[in-house]
């Protein structure tokens, strides 16, 4: 159930940031941000969830406290900011945000997801250095975006 979930999510994260047409940087750094978050300060928001658990589908308190604290900064920041003007732009940025998410949200549910040793082993090594490779990315993003202003 956890597994469906998460594709789910990813895909609908894919699909919100081709709709918004944001501009991969602002977007990158956000997860990033919720990175850091969910590792700090998930545990108050483990109670709220501990309400909620019912209705969570399979996912634990902690793990939906963690997958809020991740997505929260991007979502909001998907709200404003530069856009993609082509349409290239738009799914090159889209699956970048949503390689970025897949290695920023995998390890807080990768015990709950049915994949092989090996396959949850190659994603723990792994998703720091699609994080770092995403912040990198991001901040060239957010360099080489210029900014048009209305006159």
């Amino acid at each position: 159930m956890v597994t469906v979930i998460v594709i789910v999510m990813l895909g609908a994260l894919f699909g919100l940031a081709l709709i918004s047409g944001r501009r991969f940087g602002l977007l990158g750094l956000g997860l990033a941000a919720g990175t850091l978050l969910a590792g700090q300060t998930a545990v108050p928001l483990e109670n709220i969830f501990m309400l909620f658990k019912q209705y969570l589908g399979g996912i634990s308190p902690a793990q939906g406290a963690a997958l809020l604290l991740v997505l929260a900064p991007s979502l909001l920041l998907m709200l404003t900011g530069s856009k993609y003007h082509g349409m290239k732009g738009r799914l090159f940025g889209s699956l970048l945000y949503t390689v970025m998410a897949a290695a920023a949200l995998l390890p807080f549910v990768i015990h709950s997801i049915d994949v092989p040793a090996d396959v949850k082993n190659v994603i723990m090594t792994t998703h720091t250095a699609v994080i770092i490779g995403g912040i990198v990315g991001a901040v060239i993003d957010c360099l080489v975006t210029r900014n048009h202003k209305k006159v």
